[in-house]
């Protein structure tokens, strides 16, 4: 089993000739041994700026991934994962809903993955 989030475009900006804008959507799921995934939540995402010194600048993908961090953080008042770095209890309580069994600790110690899609990868410097 392994936990990730799958990252797509949400939707483009308009251009502006100062500021350049990504909204990303982030799909956090649970991969099970077999390649089964669960959506545990698509509700999160993030929108990312930068300036535009150069008309065609993309941001890094590490940019990127450091907004996800952020985006991906516990909500306020998830007293039982504050200072985490993700909704384990959460996620724990989700997949038990869908019939799966599985502690926040276990969760914890599984690899964490994210994944861009095509359209959101080729929009990224490397």
């Amino acid at each position: 089993m392994a936990v990730g989030a799958w990252c797509s475009n949400r939707f483009a900006h308009e251009p502006r000739p100062e500021r350049n804008y990504l909204s990303i959507q982030i799909d956090e799921f649970a991969e099970l041994s077999d390649g089964t995934r669960f959506s545990l939540r698509w509700d999160r995402g993030v929108t990312v700026s930068w300036d535009n010194e150069s008309a065609n600048e993309p941001v890094s993908e590490q940019e990127v991934l450091i907004h996800l961090e952020a985006g991906l953080l516990p909500d306020e008042g998830e007293v039982a994962d504050e200072g985490q770095a993700r909704s384990w209890h959460d996620y724990a309580r989700l997949l038990t809903e869908m019939g799966i069994a599985a502690t926040a600790d276990e969760l914890k110690s599984l690899p964490y993955f994210t994944e861009f899609s095509p359209e959101l990868q080729s929009s990224l410097s490397h």
